[in-house]
């Protein structure tokens, strides 16, 4: 206790008649120069207290961030600036600077973090043209404690009248955002402005027009233009010639804001005319029908603005050029265009399946499901070339083709077999090609009748060129198809049952001892088993007779092994001695 009371009298009397040794072992070093007066042992309590924070010090000292603390503005309103001294160190001599710029200068410093961020023209403005003292204008500014304000970062309001003069003197008032935006301040910001909240809404093309094409752009938009009358700002291009029930006529009467060149006289005025408009004519432009058009009434006054009022209509011809050249030249009926199409559109043709069933080719099956173009068009894919393209004219659609047979369009996949006898409606509808339609009955008139078991297999067990076919639709029959259809001849060289079916008896039957066995000998077309066109007494040399009658063919034709492996029934060879069977009475068999 005693030494402790001796250190506390050495401090006291360090503080009393020691003070330059005292501060040197006190203080951690000089204060920057904005501190020096602060330099003294007196004053240390100034910035440190044990009952308040180093930043309660601070801002009770520097009002202004204390101020923009409570307003919730600028950086030093942010959570994670708090402690003064993370930022603003001090006692490091006169000369240090206690701004610390985390991005290593004010140049680089993210302003975004301000709460203000640089857009526009601002992000490449110099920080002294805006933190000037002339612009710190916030209730900030007389708080802040530098001599020099301009290099205070402080004061400034964000509103643009703060920094820039207002051209307009206040009459569009305070916020210029509204109109304009920080790219440039000559563009005017359309996104924000709204010109309904004045005395002319903008409507239709006005809302494309320029501002400075109304408004004088050098006199701060004024004075007000005028807008009473469409010919205070456009020139009348009928030069006054355009009358409404004899009287000189407003050009609303007629026009509207979204364009000049679109006439309001409706669709409904028009079908009180000598050419009420119908279809498509409804969707036709005004000046295609009655600007300077070389068809138009001879000696008809255009008037300035070049509009023919009554142009030709009593043709189609008056307007359209017939695009199918000279293919209906002499065809009255056909040159009336109406034949063939309406005014609902030119394409598709109304010229139906009915009607194509008058002319040399009635549209059946699949025809009739088959675009007018794939027969009709001068590049017929897959289809002959035609001769004379220049006939088809600007529609390039040939009105006539020579094509009347299948064989003129299609490939013929059996290759000529069948031109001589039959034709390709025998065995195939306009519906489709496969499946053809030839039955049981139609397969008669071939070598082959189908008999028995054979109308239940399918064509492709014996027409093998079918299994080797792709699937419908696969290829086109075309005659110039990239890829041509299978040959498919239907050709089978023999017609014996051996050629399609195994013999079960092996060799048995190869070489008959008199004559050839066929298999129809013994077997029907119905069935194989049982073989029920043979006959033991016509077929062998051994008649069954009495009781051999009754006996199952097993108990003497039994199954053995054949020369190849296999197991087959032995027909020939069977003795025909009783013995060979029946056992002598003693003897064992």
């Amino acid at each position: 206790m005693a030494s402790a009371f001796v250190g506390l009298a050495a401090l006291t009397a360090f503080s009393l008649f020691g003070a330059g040794d005292a501060e040197a072992q006190v203080s951690p070093g000089p204060l920057a120069a904005p501190h020096a007066d602060l330099d003294a042992l007196t004053k240390c309590f100034a910035c440190h207290s044990r009952s308040e924070t180093m930043a309660q010090r601070c801002i009770a000292c520097h009002t202004e961030i204390a101020w923009s603390r409570s307003q919730r503005r600028g950086l030093h309103a942010r959570g994670d600036y708090a402690e003064c001294q993370s930022c603003h160190p001090d006692h490091a001599g006169r000369d240090f600077s206690m701004v610390t710029w985390e991005e290593g200068s004010v140049e680089r410093f993210r302003h975004d973090r301000s709460g203000y961020a640089l857009e526009g023209a601002h992000a490449t403005a110099r920080c002294e043209q805006c933190h000037a003292a002339a612009n710190q204008k916030s209730p900030a500014a007389p708080k802040i404690r530098m001599k020099d304000r301009n290099r205070s970062y402080l004061g400034l309001e964000r509103a643009c009248a703060s920094c820039h003069r207002d051209p307009h003197a206040g009459r569009f008032g305070a916020s210029c955002e509204t109109c304009h935006h920080v790219t440039k301040w000559g563009d005017l910001n359309a996104s924000t402005f709204n010109h309904d909240r004045t005395r002319y809404p903008l409507r239709g093309r006005h809302v494309l027009a320029a501002c400075a094409d109304c408004h004088d752009a050098t006199r701060a938009f004024g004075p007000k233009p005028r807008f009473d009358r469409c010919d205070a700002c456009h020139n009348d291009v009928h030069a006054g010639k355009a009358t409404l029930a004899g009287r000189p006529a407003d050009c609303a009467a007629c026009h509207d804001v979204t364009t000049f060149v679109t006439s309001t006289f409706t669709v409904a005025l028009h079908a009180k005319s000598a050419y009420p408009l119908e279809g498509r004519h409804r969707e036709v432009a005004c000046g295609t029908c009655h600007g300077r058009r070389p068809e138009s009434v001879p000696g008809a006054s255009l008037g300035a603005a070049g509009v023919q009022l009554r142009p030709k209509h009593e043709a189609c011809a008056d307007c359209h050029r017939s695009p199918h050249g000279t293919q209906l030249a002499g065809n009255v009926k056909a040159m009336a265009c109406v034949g063939c199409h309406d005014l609902r559109a030119f394409k598709p043709a109304r010229f139906t399946a009915a009607d194509h069933a008058k002319t040399a080719f009635a549209l059946t099956g699949a025809h009739g499901r088959t675009e007018c173009r794939a027969c009709h068009d001068a590049h017929r894919a897959g289809l002959p070339a035609l001769s004379e393209t220049e006939r088809y004219g600007s529609a390039g659609f040939a009105m006539a083709v020579p094509e009347r047979a299948c064989a003129d369009c299609h490939a013929d996949p059996h290759r000529g077999r069948f031109s001589a006898s039959v034709s390709c409606a025998d065995c195939h509808g306009a519906e489709s090609f496969r499946p053809a339609r030839l039955g049981v009955s139609e397969h008669a008139r071939y070598r082959f009748p189908l008999q028995g078991a054979h109308r239940a297999v399918p064509c492709g067990e014996c027409h093998r060129d079918l299994a080797r076919r792709e699937p419908p639709g696969e290829r086109s029959t075309l005659l110039r198809a990239a890829k041509g259809p299978d040959p498919l001849t239907f050709a089978i060289a023999r017609q014996e049952c051996v050629s399609c079916h195994a013999g079960p008896h092996g060799d048995q039957f190869a070489k008959p001892a008199s004559r050839a066995l066929s298999c129809e000998r013994c077997h029907g077309v119905d069935l194989f088993k049982p073989a029920t066109r043979f006959d033991h007494g016509r077929g062998t040399a051994f008649a069954l007779e009495g009781a051999h009658r009754g006996v199952a063919c097993a108990r003497c034709h039994a199954t053995v092994k054949a020369p190849e492996g296999e197991r087959i029934v032995r027909f020939r060879g069977v003795s025909t001695a009783c013995e060979s069977c029946h056992p002598v009475s003693g003897e064992k068999r």
